[in-house]
């Protein structure tokens, strides 16, 4: 047997498996905008949905994906959900918590012009891991890792001399496989209210197109309700069975409906919501940009702490604003909105999503031959069971006239 004299690993008994790529990977090197990704060490989301909808909607992210998220997975997570949904309306999002404890745990933002699924994952009863870090490439430990990283036709993309973490150290690192041109124009963030900085990139793949929904709806406010009582009694409504009649009386209605408040489709692209956001963020961010190409270019540590005080005065101005657009419209709504107002900032959205299906057509008959064989395999069940034997001793005797009635009076009923 012939062996490789690099390694010592034999390249004549691996075999060449041929990779499918998901329809996703297919659009690599197609023309268009990139998508571009971002992964970031958050430590704790609660605190900082702020400033993780600030970031996607600054740098225009596709895709976000958070570790140490501390989420629990349970309805005590519903507050964070729900603000992440009402200012990214355009982004689904993932979660999966450690379990038993309270930190880890990993989110994935993404954008609903993605088609996301989550792995299953077997429980092991055993596995290995390692814990690295990169403070030299030219260290022995950091070669080992990208040497074993190699072998597996894995290549790590990050490469900033000052590291992802505040320490200078390299903890976060992009991965993918050399034979897939994927990732290029890797860089790290600065900023963000962590010891880990964001790590971006661009993916060779089509950025997803807007996403639009389209809705049907009708200006009831605008009706004249005096009107509209007067051409509701003025319906042609003749003598004739009840049932033609509330049929007349239906139709009638609907065309006067159609004609005080005519239903509208509309076409609606899902944005960013960051109302809040105004004139005096836009010039402290403006601010925080020009420290930041300081700090980048003299490398001081007086220009470091004065970017990254500038960097947490920003974070304070966001948090407040925000606050002060939540609470003036608490204040100014009416009863019926304010409850509507606190269910959409405490609850999470719900999306019923469809089973995967190739037509709206053959989708509704798979539901109708489910719920038909349900209701036929009941009925056979039925048919099928012996009834019991029930038997009722009544009396031959019965009264036929009240001669045991008796007359009480409401007081006597009362303290009975």
């Amino acid at each position: 047997m012939r062996r490789h004299s690099v390694r010592g690993v034999s390249f004549y008994n691996l075999t060449s498996v041929r990779i499918l790529l998901s329809p996703t990977l297919r659009d690599v090197n197609k023309t268009g905008p990139k998508a571009s990704l971002a992964t970031w060490n958050a430590g704790s989301m609660k605190s900082k949905i702020s400033s993780i909808t600030d970031l996607i909607i600054e740098e225009k992210f596709d895709i976000l994906t958070i570790t140490e998220s501390w989420l629990n997975g349970d309805q005590r997570d519903d507050r964070t959900i729900a603000d992440l949904q009402n200012a990214l309306p355009h982004f689904n999002i993932q979660h999966r918590p450690r379990q038993h404890r309270k930190d880890g745990g990993v989110c994935l933002l993404s954008h609903k012009g993605f088609k996301v699924n989550a792995n299953t994952i077997d429980n092991y009863c055993s596995f290995e891991y390692m814990d690295s870090n990169f403070t030299s490439r030219t260290s022995a430990d950091a070669a080992f890792f990208l040497e074993l990283l190699d072998s597996a036709g894995f290549q790590q993309h990050v490469d900033e001399p000052n590291g992802t973490h505040r320490h200078g150290h390299t903890l976060d690192l992009i991965i993918s496989r050399k034979t897939t041109p994927l990732v290029s124009q890797v860089s790290v963030l600065t900023g963000m209210p962590s010891d880990h900085s964001p790590v971006k990139c661009v993916l060779n793949i089509t950025r997803p197109s807007a996403v639009k929904v389209e809705t049907d709806s009708r200006n009831l406010k605008a009706i004249d309700i005096s009107e509209f009582k007067r051409d509701i009694a003025d319906l042609p409504l003749s003598s004739g069975p009840i049932s033609d009649l509330a049929e007349r009386y239906d139709t009638g209605l609907r065309h006067l409906l159609d004609e005080h408040a005519p239903l509208k489709h509309r076409t609606i692209t899902l944005r960013p919501h960051a109302p809040w956001y105004s004139d005096e963020l836009q010039q402290a961010k403006q601010q925080r940009r020009r420290l930041e190409r300081r700090m980048m270019k003299s490398g001081s540590m007086i220009d470091r702490q004065l970017y990254f005080e500038k960097c947490e005065l920003y974070r304070n101005l966001l948090d407040g604003a925000k606050q002060n657009y939540h609470r003036d419209q608490i204040e100014n709504c009416s009863d019926r909105q304010l409850f509507q107002l606190i269910d959409r900032m405490c609850k999470p959205s719900s999306s019923h999503t469809l089973p995967d299906h190739v037509s709206d057509a053959s989708l509704a008959e798979e539901f109708a031959a489910f719920f038909n064989d349900k209701v036929r395999n009941l009925r056979d069940k039925l048919d099928n069971l012996t009834p019991p034997d029930i038997s009722v001793n009544v009396s031959a005797h019965c009264e036929s006239t009240f001669t045991h009635l008796i007359m009480w009076t409401m007081r006597e009923f009362g303290s009975s």
